[in-house]
């Protein structure tokens, strides 16, 4: 007696547990009559399901015929997509076995609009989680002795775990590549790398981004707030780059996070420390931003107690020629044209030296895309013409004219002349820009121009 009713106990309480889960649950004995089912079951299906035990499932329920969808284990683990009550249900049906025998089965139904919604806030939840660097300093090109030094002071200063660090360069000369590096040798290098763009929000966004927001900060904030890219940060690096474009109310708080370690989100009164290395890029000067107003000095000596500069590629012919090769070669074995890097990586020199890459690595890769969509199109290596007519032009000058007189000045002659005399002597130079303004006497500044004003 004493036995009956603790069955009939067990019983109640998985009828109870079936009766409050999510899921629709249905059981089967090995004829495939029900056994048990739950009212969520219930409600996917359309059918009185607990009202019709003992009866066969495929009777009453055709779609979940349980021959059809239990055929041993290894076919149960893949869910299927059944088409029940006008809407999409995934359906998982696991094998019941005993003594190695199937001896019923159990569906389990689900909506799969409910497991849509439940993956995208796995992705939402697995792209908010911060993430180590991708680079480390070996991923420098260094073929040039000034990269190489470089890379040997960033790893000494890498060694400096809490000391700032500001990054100078021109657009595109891989300052977050360093950045990266940077974090990647220092001790921090197995905790989060968070980079944001100060000049690619607005100021009040840009703050909310920063230092994160307290529930009911401002219109829309989210109901429990958010954390910030510090607090995100936290135990590893924070890279802010063009930071010159920071607000200077904005930099006025970086400051002060800088000075005490916390940082307040908006909106909150209560500050949380923070264990991070900022380190900042620029390709302004910073010196001038201050002497303007535009830029607080103490800021300044706070963000730059250690400095790397890093050179345009044209400063650095080595690497100019070594990330050429690189870039062009990736890009014709992705576009399947492996067998051409070595032709057109010996005609990539005296090719690149007729041009001063303002635009860097950045100019350097729509460049390499450009090669490898010519190879294609004449299924060979390109003369030395076709690929020095890939390179971009260079950029007219504001107000510049477009249309030439129809007839030249006598200031226009004397232009010409000296453009044939520059010609001349940079074709005697082997097309080195930099050995032809040596003997001209001029900079390559003023000889660039000179040439620019030819093509436009």
């Amino acid at each position: 007696m004493l036995a009956r009713r603790a069955e009939r106990s067990g019983r109640e309480r998985l009828a109870s547990v079936l009766r409050h889960l999510g899921q629709g649950v249905v059981a089967t004995d090995a004829q495939g009559l029900i056994l048990a089912a739950n009212p969520a079951a219930d409600a996917l299906t359309g059918a009185a399901l607990g009202a019709a035990v003992g009866r066969p499932l495929a009777d009453v329920v055709p779609a979940l015929d349980p021959d059809r969808h239990v055929r041993g284990a290894e076919s149960a683990a893949m869910p299927r997509v059944q088409r029940l009550m006008g809407q999409d249900v995934l359906v998982k049906a696991l094998p019941v076995m005993e003594g190695g025998r199937p001896d019923g089965a159990v569906f389990t139904l689900e909506r799969s609009s409910t497991v849509e919604q439940a993956f995208r806030r796995l992705r939402a939840h697995d792209r908010a989680r911060p993430r180590p660097a991708r680079y480390t300093l070996a991923h420098v090109v260094q073929a040039s002795p000034q990269m190489q030094a470089l890379v040997r002071r960033c790893e000494i200063l890498a060694g400096h775990a809490d000391a700032t660090v500001l990054i100078t360069g021109p657009t595109g000369v891989g300052k977050e590549l360093v950045a990266q590096g940077i974090h990647s040798a220092s001790r921090r290098r197995g905790q989060a790398f968070v980079a944001v763009n100060c000049g690619a929000l607005a100021p009040t966004l840009l703050e909310s981004e920063l230092f994160g927001y307290e529930e009911g900060a401002f219109t829309g904030a989210r109901r429990e707030g958010r954390a910030g890219l510090f607090e995100a940060a936290n135990g590893g690096t924070l890279l802010l780059d063009e930071i010159g474009e920071l607000p200077l109310d904005l930099q006025t708080r970086l400051l002060r996070v800088l000075q005490e370690r916390e940082v307040t989100r908006v909106g909150g009164h209560a500050p949380m420390p923070v264990d991070i290395r900022v380190i900042s890029a620029t390709h302004q000067d910073l010196r001038v931003a201050v002497q303007e107003g535009r830029f607080r000095e103490d800021l300044y000596y706070r963000i730059a107690v250690l400095r790397v500069d890093i050179p345009p590629l044209a400063d650095r012919p080595a690497d100019l020629e070594a990330l050429a090769s690189i870039m062009v070669g990736a890009a014709l074995r992705e576009a399947g044209l492996s067998e051409l890097v070595e032709g057109v990586s010996n005609a990539l020199p005296a090719v690149l030296r007729t041009h001063d890459w303002p635009g860097n690595a950045r100019e350097m890769q729509n460049f390499a895309q450009r090669v490898a969509l010519c190879c294609l199109e004449r299924q060979g290596v390109p003369s030395a013409g076709e690929l020095r007519a890939l390179i971009d032009a260079p950029l007219p000058e504001v107000g510049a004219p477009i249309d030439p007189p129809a007839l030249p000045t006598l200031g226009e002659k004397r232009a010409g002349d000296e453009l044939r005399h520059i010609r001349q002597v940079l074709a005697e130079c082997g097309g080195s820009q930099a050995e032809a303004a040596r003997r001209l006497g001029i900079s390559r500044t003023t000889m660039w121009r000179r040439l620019r004003s030819e093509k436009a």
